[in-house]
């Protein structure tokens, strides 16, 4: 079983703001999240715990673990989308309210110096390939996109403007083919 978190909430998710890769720290409600989403796994079996490096993903993952106490590693291929010179801007700046107006971002990266969405889907997906088949449990420490990327791939989804699934900060989804 491959289970995935989110990272607990940050001042940036708070207020509307792109983190991207920047390295923002988990907030006062971040924290209480994820201790209370670690009380709440305490007894599931876990055997292994991978997190992005991204301190509020990786704060989680810790503070998961200290009921697990086992293998805990970072991998860069689960870092967040890089959104270039959108980093640290708040969603209304772009010419759409919308927060799915990051799309214009992510099919235009050369724009903003950013990275782009087949690129950032394929580090996603690589990554997932390698840990998919495995037969140990697996608890996965990441990103917004990051699981909307997984969850594409497992659904076999390939419209990239198509919605998907947005998972709430320390919510927790298992990552399974459907049969």
């Amino acid at each position: 079983m491959i289970y995935f978190v989110r990272h607990g909430e940050t001042d940036y998710n708070l207020n509307s703001i792109i983190q991207g890769q920047l390295d923002i720290p988990l907030n006062a409600t971040g924290l209480k999240q994820a201790e209370e989403l670690a009380t709440k796994l305490k007894d599931y079996q876990i055997d292994k715990i991978i997190s992005s490096p991204l301190v509020r993903a990786s704060k989680t993952a810790e503070l998961i673990n200290k009921y697990h106490n086992v293998s805990l590693s970072y991998d860069d291929r689960l870092k967040e989308y890089y959104a270039g010179s959108k980093q640290g801007c708040k969603f209304e700046s772009f010419d759409s309210k919308s927060k799915s107006s990051l799309i214009e971002v992510m099919y235009n990266p050369e724009k903003y110096g950013a990275e782009g969405c087949v690129a950032f889907y394929n580090r996603s997906v690589e990554f997932f390939k390698e840990i998919e088949n495995a037969k140990e449990n697996i608890l996965l420490v990441a990103h917004g996109g990051i699981y909307r990327n997984l969850y594409r791939y497992i659904h076999n989804i390939t419209d990239w403007k198509g919605e998907v699934p947005m998972i709430k900060n320390c919510e927790v989804a298992t990552l399974d083919k459907p049969i």
